[in-house]
């Protein structure tokens, strides 16, 4: 099974958008799990809910509905996701979403501005969230990037890049009819199913999101 494009980037790449690719050819490839089949998404859904009624309702959203995430709406949060931070790198935990399988994926950006999904693991288990609600999301996301810093540089613009994309994401979530809850991001438990190593792909941020209902919190 061939690997698909490396999506981590060295933050001395990231600094500069016109450096090619041999800075991060050292870089293991991520594979897709033996058998999967890639899968494109569909285009972004529209908005429902105008962005100023979004902004004035939008809370934090843990519990959700036993309702299947619509792919579009996934496509969406993704595309808000990578157009704010294209540098980044996307994990996407699926239990409950429209079309996809269960399990652990990453984002690819192909050519052509589309997305498509691969799947790299199962679910990872409730000891990789920092809160079991995170565990029964139809879908998380997860931002990643390489840590590997200069010594006189830091991380920390990575960090910043990830909170602000990932907000960007929860609120197109909340355009279509989706509630969100950002957090840190998953625990070191979760490096196996979703390929992080902590390092070259580390998990920075995340973001759950699901359909709602009235008495969800």
């Amino acid at each position: 099974m061939r690997g698909y494009p490396q999506f981590a980037q060295a933050l001395e790449v990231a600094w500069d958008p016109l450096a090619g690719a041999d800075e991060i050819a050292g870089l293991p490839p991520c594979t897709m799990e033996r058998g999967a089949l890639s899968v494109p998404l569909p285009a972004p859904s529209k908005p429902t809910v105008p962005l100023d009624v979004a902004l004035a309702e939008r809370r934090s959203i843990r519990r959700y509905a036993d309702r299947e995430v619509p792919m579009a709406a996934l496509s969406a949060l993704l595309a808000s996701a990578v157009r704010t931070a294209p540098l980044l790198g996307w994990a996407v935990v699926s239990r409950d979403v429209q079309g996809l399988a269960t399990g652990s994926h990453h984002l690819e950006v192909t050519p052509d501005g589309g997305l498509r999904l691969h799947r790299v693991g199962p679910v990872p288990g409730a000891e990789a969230w920092p809160q079991h609600e995170f565990h029964l999301a139809p879908v998380v996301v997860v931002a990643m990037a390489n840590l590997l810093v200069p010594a006189d540089q830091s991380a920390a613009p990575l960090y910043q890049l990830a909170g602000r994309a990932a907000y960007a994401a929860g609120m197109t979530a909340a355009t279509t009819g989706l509630g969100s809850c950002l957090f840190y991001g998953p625990t070191l438990a979760a490096r196996g199913s979703l390929w992080f190593d902590n390092v070259t792909r580390a998990p920075l941020i995340g973001l759950s999101a699901g359909l709602t209902g009235e008495s969800d919190q």
